[in-house]
């Protein structure tokens, strides 16, 4: 099974509440009891900073293992601390445009110690104008 792509906006200043649930190519729920999972955003590959890290070992990122699911929630405070890229917007569709944060990729860690890759993709931000109150 490779890693499906699935690409993510943030909107600066705002609370970036996601859920993803890990399934089987036959869209079968993924049982994920025992595992750890860890997503990085970085703006390339061999950077050893991060834009954005998200972990179940920090308690950033929950896990409901019977049911596949991970969930975040990013507060506004940390979306608003995220610096725009000094490159050009790009189109986000019907959400206008954005700025490319860099890539991530979702690891899991299962429970018998195999580390597997779910998720990878791209991270925009979406700039903000108005300050929080």
């Amino acid at each position: 099974m490779s890693a499906d792509v699935f690409h993510f906006v943030i909107e600066q200043g705002s609370d970036w509440p996601r859920q993803v649930v890990i399934k089987n190519d036959d869209g079968t729920v993924i049982k994920l009891v025992g595992a750890s999972a860890q997503l990085q955003v970085r703006a390339a590959p061999g950077n050893t900073q991060t834009v954005v890290a998200l972990s179940t070992s920090d308690g950033s990122m929950t896990l409901d293992g019977p049911n596949g699911k991970l969930s975040w929630n990013l507060p506004g405070a940390q979306t608003a601390a995220i610096s725009i890229p000094a490159v050009l917007p790009v189109p986000l569709g019907p959400k206008g445009s954005g700025y490319l944060l860099g890539g991530y990729d979702l690891l899991v860690k299962d429970g018998s110690g195999r580390l597997i890759k779910y998720l990878t993709g791209n991270v925009y931000l979406i700039p903000d104008y108005t300050r929080p109150f």
